[in-house]
Order: structure tokens, then C-alpha cells, then sequence
């Protein structure tokens, strides 16, 4: 997460320009054309989210810990890491992941999220599904206790 990047290695709190500064120097060192790729920061990537225009408030109360709303390169962040940490913290499972996604995907779209409905687009069990959803729950207050 850049922020949490640069706020360690600058060891104060960053502001919003400060991340996408950092963030958009990253890309443009690592891509032949980071603005026609999209992959650069605007500041409207950092204005709060609006539920009327985008329902991510499902996704920014699991994933992010704190009350106030969540921008749309927080939740984004947020999404990133809970993914990277579930690589992480139970490599190989790739069932895992995907899982992972799907919930990420369902919550994003304001779906009703079963195990069954994650096993019929997975083409899995809903007993499996069923576990990798609680594996991934206890990884996501997991996740959440580490970016308090």
C-alpha cells in the first residue's frame, strides 16, 4: 500500500498529494507509458466515495478499520492487500484466492454473497466454498488488525 510505504520511510503521516507524487514516479520508472496505460493518480482518486455513486461501502467497512469514508484508492489498496495477504499467508491455495476475488467482486457489485453463489461461479462445492469463506474472514480481521 503506498501510503503505508511512504508514511514508514518518511515516518510522519503523508498527505494525499504526497501519495499520489510517490505513487505516480513509481509507475512512470516501471512502464513505457504509464498515462496512456491509466495507471496514473488524479486527486479525484482520493475523494471520499460516495454510496449513490459507487457502493463500495461494504467493501470500506470490511476492509477498511477505521469510521470515516474510504476513497476510492483506499478501498482499492485495501483490496490489493487483503489479496496479497491471503497469497501470503496461505500460498498455493489458489482456491483460496479466487474465492477471495469473487467475494471482493460480489461485495463490489451489492450481490447476495452464499457460499452457493461462490461455488457456481467457481464450479466448486459449497462446503468448499464454505471454508475458504471463513479462512478468508479470519484473514480479513487479520488484515484489518495489522492497518489499524
Amino acid at each position: 500500500m503506498r501510503r503505508d510505504e511512504l508514511t514508514n520511510a518518511l515516518r510522519r503521516e503523508v498527505s494525499d498529494v504526497e501519495v499520489m507524487e510517490y505513487h505516480n514516479r513509481l509507475v512512470q520508472a516501471s512502464r513505457v507509458d504509464a498515462a496512456r496505460q491509466g495507471v496514473l493518480l488524479t486527486a479525484a482518486d482520493f475523494a471520499p466515495v460516495l454510496v449513490s455513486e459507487f457502493d463500495v461501502s461494504d467493501l470500506s467497512e470490511v476492509l477498511v478499520a477505521d469510521d470515516r469514508s474510504a476513497s476510492q484508492l483506499e478501498v482499492w489498496e485495501a483490496v490489493h492487500g487483503l489479496l496479497a495477504m491471503v497469497k501470503r499467508e496461505r500460498p498455493g491455495n489458489s482456491r483460496l484466492v479466487e474465492v477471495t476475488s469473487v467475494w471482493v467482486h460480489m461485495t463490489y457489485g451489492n450481490e447476495r454473497i452464499s457460499a452457493g453463489a461462490i461455488a457456481t461461479v467457481l464450479g466448486i462445492t459449497p462446503a468448499q466454498a464454505k471454508d475458504c469463506l471463513a479462512t478468508m474472514m479470519s484473514l480479513i480481521e487479520k488484515f484489518r488488525a495489522e492497518h489499524v
